[in-house]
């Protein structure tokens, strides 16, 4: 038996009646001395990825007359395309309970962000790995943005380390309203220009 191309009704009725049949794609015949090139072509699809462990990070005053620090929070970064990636972080404001704006109801913040490149994962190199957001209400800074660039691709870890900073040393918990206090760290990745 000898196989040959199907036409176009025949793979149509193939497919549509359930039966296989051979399907041939376009063959290339040459000649003796005349080259044959064939090309493979495989897409890596982009890959631009920001992750965090957790949208909210819960903690509850120590008593401690002292700075208050949130467990260690590690993000993860990807970029897999030939420019890189830009990597930009936000600290929205202080640590505030309500929507109050005295004193008493919101404390400043303290975000330190350091980039570290995860075991293997491609050449990524960063224009700035040590990121540092603060905000300071008693000079009017309410909020701070950091940002990198990366050279390469791969992936990295950033470690996050949130500090509710204590500005009222030796009050004591007293000197703070009740209630829950709250800031937002917000993270983008974007493909570098």
């Amino acid at each position: 038996m000898m196989w040959r191309p199907l036409s176009t009704t025949g793979i149509l009725c193939a497919i549509l009646c359930g039966h296989s049949g051979r399907v041939w794609a376009q063959a290339e015949t040459q000649g003796p001395e005349t080259p044959i090139r064939q090309t493979f072509r495989l897409t890596i699809p982009a890959d631009i990825s920001l992750t965090c462990p957790d949208t909210d990070v819960d903690m509850e005053h120590s008593g401690q007359d002292q700075d208050q620090r949130f467990p260690r929070q590690v993000w993860s970064v990807r970029g897999n395309t030939p420019r890189g990636v830009t990597l930009s972080f936000t600290l929205d404001g202080p640590f505030r309970t309500g929507a109050g704006d005295q004193d008493h109801l919101r404390r400043d913040a303290s975000a330190r962000l350091i980039l570290t490149r995860q075991f293997n994962d491609g050449p990524f190199r960063w224009t700035d790995r040590n990121g540092r957001l603060d905000t300071d209400i008693a000079r009017g800074k309410f909020s701070d943005s950091w940002q990198t660039r990366s050279i390469g691709v791969g992936a990295a870890l950033i470690h996050v380390d949130m500090t509710f900073i204590n500005r009222l040393n030796g009050d004591g918990l007293d000197s703070y309203a009740g209630g829950e206090y709250i800031t937002t760290l917000t993270g983008e990745v974007t493909e570098s220009p």
